[in-house]
This record gives structure tokens, sequence and C-alpha cells, in this order.
């Protein structure tokens, strides 16, 4: 797992200017991109959830990751929070994925 530079939460304070970073994928990589109802509970360290999830998350056609982690982290039981989870698998030939590190202009 790489180690990259951390920004606030989106939609936690207004941000001017966000880092970027860029990441090689290796074919197959799998990249997971989820909201915080995923990882943390009341009664445990936000951590732990972290190591869930990255245990949780193997290579593998997006489909079978997300039902993975959901049954991983969440299984039947209630969250107590909305969950968003996307999963993106890097395909050799496939198109580039552009995400920008600055809010549009209004």
């Amino acid at each position: 797992m790489a180690q990259i530079a951390v920004d606030p939460p989106i939609g936690v304070a207004d941000v001017p200017c966000r880092q970027v970073t860029t990441l090689a994928l290796a074919p197959g990589a799998v990249l997971c991109l989820y909201t915080d109802g995923l990882v943390e509970r009341r009664d445990e360290p936000v951590d732990d959830g972290l190591t869930r999830l990255c245990q949780a998350v193997t290579p593998g056609p997006p489909e079978d990751v997300c039902v993975s982690v959901m049954h991983d982290l969440v299984g039947r039981q209630y969250p107590g929070d909305d969950i968003a989870l996307l999963v993106l698998r890097w395909l050799p030939g496939s198109a580039s994925l552009t995400m920008p590190a600055q809010r549009p202009a209004r």
C-alpha cells in the first residue's frame, strides 16, 4: 500500500488547494474509494476499520471486491452511518482516469 499525503476530508474544511498525487498502478490493481461510514465505528479506533478494509480489498473484478468489502466490514449489521463505496480496477489498455485536485471555480 502506497503512503501518500493526506488532506482534510472533502466537505470538512474550505481548502483552497489540495495536494496532487500520482500513482502508477500495476495491471489488475484495485482502487477503492469510500466514505467514513464504511470504516468508522463509535466503539473502536478508526485504524481498526482501516485495517479491516485493507484486508478485505483484494485484486479482482470490482463487483466481487465490493461484495467482499461490504460483507467483511458491514455484514448484516446496521452501520449507523451512510456508506458509499466505489471500486475501480486498472486493466492494461483501458482508459485513463483523472480526478481534479481542486474544486471547480464558481
